[in-house]
Formats: C-alpha cells, structure tokens, sequence
C-alpha cells in the first residue's frame, strides 16, 4: 500500500505541475527562451529532465502496483537523474527491462569472447543502433544517439585504462583514494556535458537544443566566462554527492546481502 501512495502522490504532483509549470512549452517557443536570462534559461535542462523522470515513474510504477498485488516482483522504477553524474548508469537503470535485453540479446553476444575494448565499442554501437530505429531517424534522435555514444566512449576508454594493472599501481603508490575520488569528480563533468546535451536534443528537439548549444557552449564554454567556471564548479560538487550516495547505497546492499546470509545459514 505504501508503493502505491507513493505512485499516486507523484502522479499528482506530476499532474498539479503542469498546471503552473510550462517547460516543454518554453522549449518549443525558441524565440520567448533565448530571450531568458541564462540562469532561468540553463534551468530549463534540469527541469524538463525531472519532469520527464515524473512522467516514467508513474507510467512504470502504475502496472507495478497491480503486479505486487498479484504477488509479482517487477522491475524497479526509474533511477532518479538527480543523483546521476555518469549517463551510462542512466541507461542502465532507467527503463531497467530495456537494459536488460540490450545486454543479454545484443551487448553480451558480441562482446563474446574477449570482451575487448573494440567489442564493447561495436557492442554498443550496434545497442544504440536499435535505440534510433526505434524512436525514428529524426535529427534530434541521431544527435541525441551520437552524444551518448561519446560519452560512453569515454567512460570506457578510462575504465579500459584503469583495468591495465600498472597504471592501477602508478595510481596507488602516486594518489590517495581521497584524492582519486576528486581526481573522478572532476573527470567525470566531462562525459556528464555530452549527457546533458544529448538530453536536451532528446527532449526539447533540435531547435532547443542548437539553442542550449549556442548560448551555453558558443557563448560561455568556448570563452571561458565567469557562467562556465560556475558551472564547473557546481559539477564538481555535484559530481562528488553522487559518487557519495553511489557509495552509500552500495554499503547498504553489502549490508542488506551480508544479513540475508546470516539468516540462510
């Protein structure tokens, strides 16, 4: 019973909303939003992504409450983009049911069986081929696919190189874990950027997200103005809360899996 007022109090929320809060409104009238000041500008990106969040914990937790009256297990919901830095857990754990067929009908048969770089890069290529012929070849969807491709390039190029043992032993004798961690946060802005933008073309379209493109990267990244050092900053930050709550959690499930154990034997 708690599940399902929890869905109903967001579906409300959600429904309540969109009677006062207009994003995807101001999204599509390109004019009226580029004459925003930026900072009311720039919080169109977060927003439209809560609200989309909404949207699918509703349309997921819905069908959930009646399979758990039947006794079920379903998925769990979305993961809440909030707390997420790195998009390729956004894949992972947002449509949880798509994951899971990307991975073990596409992904893991042509990674097989070497599971090298070059594997994993055509294995996700060819995932993210299907994603696009699915949601239609439009610009914004190509775009949208390209950025996460990037992004994820980059998370598994790094990850590729901190598994080569002697650059895991140069890290450890050169930083500590504490000083790794914020070596991280700051890395981690940058596949976070590529994210963020492909987002914006996924869920604003392509007039809205040339826009965010040319009044946040044109004109504040490339010249390295005051908005773009803030935002770096706010990433890092950012950026290390959730490596924290992604610590946390996996405490928690070590814990949670440890007592479960204990109970068995």
């Amino acid at each position: 019973m708690f599940f399902a007022a929890r869905i109903a109090f967001w579906w409300t929320l959600y429904e309540v909303s969109l009677h006062f809060i207009y994003v995807e409104a101001v999204l599509k009238n390109v004019r009226y939003a580029g004459s925003l000041p930026k900072d009311q500008f720039f919080s169109l990106a977060p927003t439209i992504g809560m609200f989309f969040h909404m949207k699918y914990v509703v349309i997921f937790g819905l069908p959930a409450v009646f399979a758990r009256f039947d006794n079920m297990n379903p998925q769990k919901g979305p993961i809440c983009i909030s707390r997420v830095i790195l998009f390729s857990k956004v894949w992972r754990e947002f449509d949880r049911g798509l994951y899971l067929f990307f991975r073990d009908y596409i992904f893991i048969p042509i990674c097989r069986p070497s599971f090298s770089l070059q594997r994993k890069i055509f294995g996700v290529l060819i995932s993210y081929s299907f994603v696009l012929l699915w949601h239609g070849f439009y610009h914004h969807n190509i775009v949208w696919i390209i950025l996460n491709i990037i992004s994820l390039v980059i998370e598994m190029s790094a990850k590729s190189l901190y598994s080569i043992e002697a650059f895991r032993m140069w890290r450890e004798k050169t930083f500590s874990d504490v000083t790794f961690r914020r070596i991280l946060a700051v890395l981690h802005i940058l596949p976070f950027a590529f994210g963020l933008y492909s987002n914006i073309y996924f869920l604003g379209g392509s007039e809205a997200g040339a826009l965010f493109v040319k009044r946040m990267f044109e004109e504040e990244t490339v010249t390295f103005r005051w908005p773009f050092i803030l935002l770096v900053v706010l990433g890092y930050f950012f950026s290390n809360v959730c490596i924290e709550v992604e610590r946390q959690l996996e405490l928690r499930r070590n814990e949670e899996k440890e007592d479960s154990v204990q109970k068995q034997e």
